[in-house]
């Protein structure tokens, strides 16, 4: 099943082979992970995949994942249950913690280790060092307090982008990742009502960097602000593909057929449903912001994380007027244009260089 899978991802036999057993491996080392047995076929699946991610960014191929991680329909025995952005923020946070551990003297680490990170009881690891539980105790009080002063010297911009660090007093976060609009500053974010409000900013751009998103449950099974911000895009994006052909989508509620409705005028998209009568808004939306929402737009922001987008200018397309919207790389010469029709902002054509 492993091999069936990763080949269908891979298209190469050898290489799957070696995935499959590097999925049997990671699966085996951390079997204590799985807390439900009869999960044990989709958890297996679930890692198979994320090797497959990191097998194809370490040879800079592209998958079609989509924004949400997901893979296409045509993908054999594959669960919905993991979303590969949020896991990959684990490795980082992962990756992070293993250096700032390294940073420490060994004796402090050693007990860091074997309390956090094997998840020993306090007196397993006064056993396994010979010492005594006060003893232990302690070094785990300053080996925390270590560890903290690290993150918040060394390795400060890393630990804030990951969240490892206190907030400021209005809730706001500074995140790794840069504004797509200016380019210049590092985008802001915070949680609000359980996670089901989110608030993302740019220091620098006025205004013009800034989403703000409340939807129960929208952002359920999330913890970092880089998937939230493309959850929020494939929603956006699906929306409006919908607002400009059929009209329909199921409703989230009822299950029944709610109507979308665009009003680019206004800059709102509308989303209606008559059978249980519930009804939601994405407003206050903009050329730009569509631009980087469309799956080219998220992939060009993906390859090129620093980017200023902007409208540069308006055209003629297919006999209809267009708006040119340009999302340029700041770290080499790569562009993505985007022509959107000026009236209800459809897709009318793209063009990317470098």
């Amino acid at each position: 099943m492993l091999v069936r899978f990763c080949t269908s991802v891979t298209s190469d036999p050898h290489v799957a082979e070696d995935l499959a057993h590097q999925t049997l491996l990671r699966a085996w080392e951390h079997e204590r992970q799985l807390r439900d047995p009869s999960a044990r076929t989709k958890w297996l699946l679930s890692i198979a995949r994320n090797l497959c991610y990191q097998w194809a960014r370490r040879r800079s191929r592209v998958l079609d994942l989509g924004a949400t991680g997901r893979p296409p329909e045509s993908w054999p025995d594959v669960p919905d249950g993991l979303d590969l952005e949020e896991e990959l923020v684990r490795e980082d946070l992962a990756s992070l913690l293993d250096r700032a551990l390294a940073l420490l003297p060994a004796q402090t680490r050693r007990v860091l280790v074997e309390k956090y990170l094997e998840e020993r009881s306090q007196e397993e690891v006064a056993e396994r060092l010979g010492l005594s539980v006060g003893s232990v105790e302690s070094r785990l009080h300053r080996g925390r307090v270590a560890l903290r002063r690290v993150l918040e010297t060394d390795l400060q911009d890393e630990a804030e982008s990951l969240g490892l660090l206190v907030e400021s007093p209005d809730g706001w976060q500074r995140t790794r990742i840069w504004c797509p609009v200016c380019g210049q500053h590092r985008l802001e974010g915070r949680w609000g009502s359980g996670r089901d409000e989110l608030d993302i900013r740019c220091p620098g751009c006025h205004g013009r960097g800034y989403y703000k998103v409340s939807c129960a449950g929208l952002f359920e099974g999330i913890k970092s602000f880089k998937p939230a911000l493309t959850r929020v895009h494939t929603i956006m994006a699906e929306l409006h593909g919908l607002s400009t052909g059929e009209g329909v989508t199921r409703c989230t509620i009822c299950g029944g057929r709610a109507r979308v409705v665009n009003r680019a005028s206004a800059r709102e998209i509308l989303v209606f449903c008559p059978a249980c009568g519930v009804s939601f808004a994405l407003v206050d939306y903009d050329p730009e912001s569509l631009a980087l929402a469309l799956l080219e737009g998220r992939r060009f922001w993906r390859d090129n994380p620093r980017i200023r987008t902007g409208i540069t200018g308006e055209v003629e397309s297919q006999g209809v007027p267009g708006l040119v919207v340009t999302l340029q790389s700041l770290a080499g010469s790569s562009r993505l244009d985007v022509v959107l029709a000026s009236d209800d902002f459809r897709l009318l054509g793209l063009h990317r260089r470098g």
